[in-house]
Formats: C-alpha cells, sequence, structure tokens
C-alpha cells in the first residue's frame, strides 16, 4: 500500500509539473518561476555529473531557461523533464566548446569521465550511517562504463523512463535496453548478492 501511495504521490506531482510547465510556455510568468525553481535542483544535480564547475552549470541552466522562455511560442514539449537535462547537456557541451576546452572534455568522457556520485535523497535510509554500504557501491560504480554510470544515475536517481534516457543521450531505446543490461550483469557480479538486492530489488 505505501509503495503505491508514493508512486501516485510522484506521479501526481510530475503530472502537476507537466501541467504547470504548459502555462509557462503559454507565457505564464508565475508558472516560469514555478518550473524554475521546481527543476533546478536536479538539473544542477545532473550539470555537476556531466562537468563538475557549478558557476558554468549555473549559468547554462540560467541560459537554458531563457531560451525556452524566448521560444516558448514555438515549442512543444511532451517530456518536461527530459527535455530540460537534454537541453542542459547540449548547453554544457556548448560552453566547454567555446571555452576551446571541447576537445579535452570529449577526451576524457570518452575514457572516464562520468562520475556517478548517487544522490542520497533518493537512497539515504539504505546507507545512512552504513559507510560499508557506500564503499561497495562507489566501487562497484567505477567499474561500469561512462555511458553505462550516466544511463544508471538518469534511470535510478533522476526516475526517468528508458525512452526519456534516450532522448536525453541522443542514443536508440534499444541501446539504453542494452547498456542497462549490462551495468546490471557487472553489478551483479562485482557486489555480495545481499547489497546488489537491496540496491537493485526488482532486478534479482
Amino acid at each position: 500500500m505505501q509503495a503505491n501511495f508514493s508512486f501516485y504521490r510522484r506521479w501526481s506531482v510530475i503530472n502537476e509539473l507537466n501541467i504547470i510547465f504548459d502555462r509557462f510556455l503559454d507565457g505564464d510568468q508565475q508558472a516560469f518561476e514555478t518550473i524554475y525553481k521546481s527543476y533546478y535542483p536536479m538539473l544542477f544535480n545532473y550539470g555537476m555529473q556531466v562537468i563538475p564547475q557549478p558557476d558554468m552549470i549555473d549559468d547554462a541552466i540560467h541560459e537554458t531557461f531563457i531560451d525556452i522562455w524566448k521560444y516558448k511560442g514555438t515549442l512543444h514539449v511532451q517530456a518536461p523533464k527530459s527535455y530540460l537535462i537534454r537541453c542542459l547537456r547540449n548547453k554544457l557541451l556548448k560552453s566547454k566548446k567555446e571555452e576551446e576546452r571541447k576537445d579535452k572534455v570529449i577526451r576524457s568522457y570518452a575514457e572516464d569521465e562520468f562520475q556517478l556520485e548517487y544522490d542520497a535523497f533518493h537512497i539515504q535510509e539504505l546507507i545512512e550511517h552504513n559507510s560499508e554500504l557506500e564503499t561497495y557501491l562507489q566501487e562497484a560504480l567505477k567499474q561500469l562504463s561512462p555511458q553505462q554510470r550516466e544511463i544508471i544515475f538518469l534511470v535510478f536517481y533522476q526516475n526517468m523512463s528508458y525512452q526519456e534516457v534516450a532522448v536525453v543521450l541522443d542514443i536508440k531505446i534499444k541501446t539504453v535496453y542494452n547498456q542497462i543490461y549490462r551495468a546490471l550483469q557487472n553489478l551483479r557480479n562485482i557486489l555480495p548478492v545481499s547489497i546488489f538486492t537491496l540496491f537493485f530489488p526488482f532486478f534479482t
């Protein structure tokens, strides 16, 4: 019953934000402020996983919303969350290019740049006061590929669907499924069974 209530509550919040986002696109200034405040923490958290430069992320988020406001009359957004993440991701990469460091970022990303640090808000009950669990998970995640870590972050810590992740990363949904499967297989081999089951109970 508790799980169903949590799901309904999360669905209600998402649905309400989608409605407010539509009002934002219609030119509602108050809706603009609500959407900005509601999505800023999530966007900043995501930005820190991609390029850990707070000032750049803050500017990119601000510019993202300004651009959306500017072109609001021509936009048709069905999934605000994934749309905002993708816009921010593109903005951050563009900013790096303007600083003439894009090649370095892409090279680092290809090697091992995406650092997944789970959001304690989502799994704090699992790791609170338990440094052993935290250490196990951190070490296991480091052994995944950069793309696998990014997909794991979006799916499990941002509660995004596979379709939304495919849109954000501009890849085929089949690739998302394959990467999730491989990542979970790797984590299953790395983590003790009891810990894997604790973090990923639906994939045991």
